[in-house]
């Protein structure tokens, strides 16, 4: 009888064991392992966009001699022929300092201005304007666009026609050579604009 009351309670002990742990062991912990782990992805990364497309570099201006050096030779300082008018006075010369090599024209030109600003530090001699110059020139005709660096300064446009061929330089002193529309600006606003016309002064070396 004894054994059979020890092997009840041993039961009952049993039974109540397993009920207690099903009871407190979470469920996940008694659910059979996943043969199929789920695959852990790193943390998002803030990757920045390309940055947009940098603007092109605009190309160096140029000052195109299209002509034959045999036949033509533009050579030489150009002034404003007559009485320069008020509204152009800053203007002082064109230069171009050009020669033939091998049968081709080659060289370039400058623009030169006098400075009736109000900055005391500006240069105020002849040619303290500084540009950018670009344009080109054939036996016939001459253009160009004088950019200046300086905000103090004004912008220049020419466009005309050469009124002899040959070496342009060998005209007299108070002959027109050249003759055409030259343009003044300011912040791209034109502010004066005239029909001139030039003579040349022979540029040695």
């Amino acid at each position: 009888m004894r054994r059979l009351i020890t092997h009840l309670a041993t039961a009952l002990a049993t039974f109540f064991i397993g009920v207690t742990v099903t009871l407190v062991l979470p469920e996940s912990q008694l659910s059979a392992p996943d043969t199929n782990p789920q695959e852990i992805k790193p943390p998002a990364r803030n990757v920045p966009e390309a940055s947009a497309a940098v603007n092109p570099v605009s190309p160096a201006p140029e000052f195109i001699l299209d002509y034959d050096p045999e036949e033509f030779d533009p050579r030489g300082t150009y002034f404003l022929l007559g009485k320069k008018p008020e509204d152009l006075r800053e203007f002082d010369c064109f230069e171009m300092v050009v020669e033939g090599r091998d049968g081709k024209a080659s060289g370039d030109a400058t623009l030169y201005t006098k400075y009736f600003g109000k900055n005391e530090d500006y240069r105020t001699t002849t040619g303290s304007g500084d540009y950018v110059l670009s344009g080109s020139v054939t036996k016939n005709r001459l253009a160009f666009v004088a950019s200046p660096i300086s905000e103090e300064d004004f912008e220049f446009r020419f466009d005309g026609y050469f009124l002899r061929g040959g070496r342009v330089s060998a005209a007299g002193r108070n002959e027109a050579v050249l003759k055409g529309r030259l343009t003044k600006l300011k912040d791209g606003v034109k502010v004066a604009e005239r029909e001139v016309k030039f003579r040349v002064e022979y540029l040695g070396c």
